[in-house]
């Protein structure tokens, strides 16, 4: 089975049951062959991965369920130039420090270089903890952890595998399949339980030498027990793998590559593994930015449908009755006096855009946080009490209300308070989330809500629509400072739509008019 022409045609391939009977990964670590460590060229490059080898599936970390992911890298040191690439760095899900379980387990990592002797003997030199640097998690839980291999030399063979549990079953990393090296081997392999089902989509895969879906009988391990159960295995295989030049463009290299991307379509309930309670509530996109606390007394979803990837339709409706997201946007933050001085004297409906997108520039600073949501603040019961029986509106939307006394938010703060001020004026104004180029790549068609980090403003005024980010980041905002994706998605009252963002769009620094997207988008 191929993918003929899935690049162009963006088929999806959504993980059903076949029968057949899994395999064992094709190498085992530390174990070379003659044809490796005879090789001494290949088409030219400096080096030349041999193995690249990558695993999703279910384990246990002291008897809790987490979606664990093991890469298995094995590169091969061809000329001086390759010797760049002794040093690897690979980013992670930090899950000691995002759970509220005390989990010592970050990754799993063992790394060596292997050269061979005169008398042909193959020797291993082990990677030590001090060759290894470790970053500290960002507000993202991401940390990085760098490996700095011993004893290189030309024809020398590097390899690492690491193993990392991670919660983020929802919208896992893609997988790449090209690099600025050529590849020989490049597998995914996927293994869930029947109940969850993924859909998966190939870019810029012209072919694959193995693309199938299988039903086996896989285990998981508890304290003092094991649990057999019916799982799914997906796997993807693409030998000889062409290697393609980074030129500098991040953005032109990223869409060009080959790689595969999965997303959760549906979870039910027929049967799921025991302890798996914290993957079920991180299918909420808002858990990932909770406190530990806040994490550890949500209650996880208990119907028989556990999760759905969402339509348009009800990723707006789910989100104007969000706390997190809607109302704040529309509860009153007492600052009406505040927007008629600042537009009184103003002589255009465009003015008084400006003279509220600049005071909310001066408000807060950016906390170097990208977000979506904001904190939900006073539950909307207290604040309608509140409001009936107080004399003016009740200043209670305190979760931009602490951003104004701080003077600092995240993006989305920042803009949620925008998108209300805006509202107070009477201007129409709608949220539009949107997604930086670290935060990956977004297809219109196959998406999720967790893909988009940032949140703008899109504001109609005297005909047009205008793009606006209030987040300051070095001369202008974020949408001038960083490319990003070319749509973003526009939350309506009723409905969710596309609309296009793209950079190189230069959100209003002092002297700039603001972007318009056409409505026909």
């Amino acid at each position: 089975m191929t993918f003929g022409k899935i690049s162009i045609c963006a088929l999806y391939l959504l993980i059903s049951a076949l029968t057949c009977v899994g395999q064992r990964p094709p190498l085992k670590y530390g174990k070379v062959d003659d044809k490796e460590t005879a090789l001494t060229s290949y088409q030219g490059a400096d080096a030349v991965i041999l193995y690249d080898f990558g695993e999703y599936k279910f384990n246990g970390i002291t008897g809790v369920v987490f979606f664990e992911f093991t890469h298995h890298l094995r590169i091969k040191i061809l000329t001086e130039a390759g010797l760049r690439y002794a040093t690897q760095q690979i980013h992670y899900y930090d899950l000691h420090s995002a759970s509220y379980y005390p989990y010592n387990e970050t990754y799993m990592l063992r790394a060596q270089t292997l050269n061979v002797n005169e008398k042909g003997k193959v020797i291993d030199s082990k990677v030590k903890a001090k060759s290894t640097d470790v970053s500290q998690p960002d507000e993202n839980f991401t940390a990085s952890v760098t490996i700095h291999f011993p004893d290189v030399k030309v024809g020398s063979i590097i390899e690492y595998e690491i193993t990392i549990p991670t919660i983020e079953t929802v919208n896992p990393n893609p997988w790449m399949v090209q690099y600025d090296l050529p590849c020989l081997w490049n597998e995914l392999r996927i293994i869930t339980p029947l109940e969850f089902n993924y859909a998966i989509k190939p870019y810029n895969i012209d072919y694959a030498d193995v693309s199938d879906v299988k039903s086996i009988t896989t285990s998981i391990k508890y304290p003092g027990r094991s649990v057999v159960y019916n799982a799914t295995l997906f796997q993807f295989l693409r030998k000889d793998v062409p290697a393609l030049p980074y030129l500098g463009n991040d953005l032109e290299y990223n869409n060009s590559r080959m790689f595969v991307r999965f997303i959760l379509d549906y979870v039910s309930k027929k049967f799921i593994l025991p302890q798996m309670s914290e993957i079920l509530k991180a299918m909420d996109p808002e858990y990932k930015f909770m406190d530990k606390s806040e994490k550890q007394l949500i209650l996880e979803n208990s119907g028989f449908i556990l999760y759905k990837r969402p339509d348009l339709v009800k990723i707006a409706k789910e989100l104007n009755k969000s706390r997190q997201f809607g109302v704040p946007l529309v509860l009153n933050m007492g600052l009406n006096d505040t927007i008629k001085k600042l537009t009184g004297n103003c002589n255009t409906n465009k003015e008084k855009v400006m003279a509220i997108y600049h005071y909310v520039q001066d408000q807060a600073v950016w906390n170097n946080q990208y977000r979506i949501f904001v904190d939900a603040g006073i539950p909307l019961f207290f604040i309608k009490l509140a409001e009936k029986f107080a004399k003016e509106p009740a200043k209670m939307n305190t979760s931009l209300h602490k951003v104004i006394q701080k003077q600092e938010g995240s993006s989305s703060e920042i803009n949620a308070i925008l998108i209300n001020l805006l509202r107070v004026g009477g201007f129409k104004t709608n949220p539009v989330l949107v997604s930086t180029l670290n935060s990956g790549y977004l297809d219109t068609t196959f998406f999720n809500l967790q893909q988009f980090n940032h949140l703008i403003a899109a504001v109609e005024v005297e005909g047009e629509v205008l793009l606006l980010d209030a987040v300051n980041k070095g001369g202008g905002s974020i949408m001038s400072s960083d490319i990003m994706n070319e749509y973003g998605l526009m939350i309506e009252a009723r409905n969710a739509r596309w609309i296009r963002v793209a950079y190189p769009y230069a959100i209003l620094p002092v002297d700039m008019e603001a972007p318009v997207f056409e409505q026909n988008q």
